[in-house]
């Protein structure tokens, strides 16, 4: 039960409207330096976007590492029936990007 409400506090905390609009343009700006797997198809950025899978939420982390969570997208484009690649990007407690992951095999 204490989970559920600790769900329940963190989609409050960070709406997932936001992590999403902070992940999509953090992707854009990659893709816009070319900063993505070679064997995708070109990308069109007015029309990428992207499906939430999850969200992993890393404490008591035996690193010195302070609390952090990590969201699993799959990238989407127009007219490709399957996610084109992975995208999972990490962020810190303040919402800030910590660092982003581009998967090439788009497998969930």
């Amino acid at each position: 039960m204490f989970l559920i409400q600790l769900e329940e506090l963190f989609n409050r905390v960070y709406p997932i409207e936001n992590i999403v609009t902070l992940s999509l343009n953090h992707l854009k700006k990659n893709v816009a330096q070319g900063d993505i797997p070679t064997d995708c198809p070109e990308i069109d950025l007015e029309h990428l976007s992207l499906d939430f899978i999850r969200t992993n939420i890393f404490i008591n982390n035996t690193s010195e590492q302070k609390p952090f969570f990590r969201v699993s997208f799959g990238v989407v484009l127009p007219n490709h029936e399957d996610y084109i690649f992975r995208y999972d990007v990490d962020f810190n407690t303040f919402s800030e990007i910590l660092d982003d992951y581009v998967y090439n095999n788009p497998i969930i």
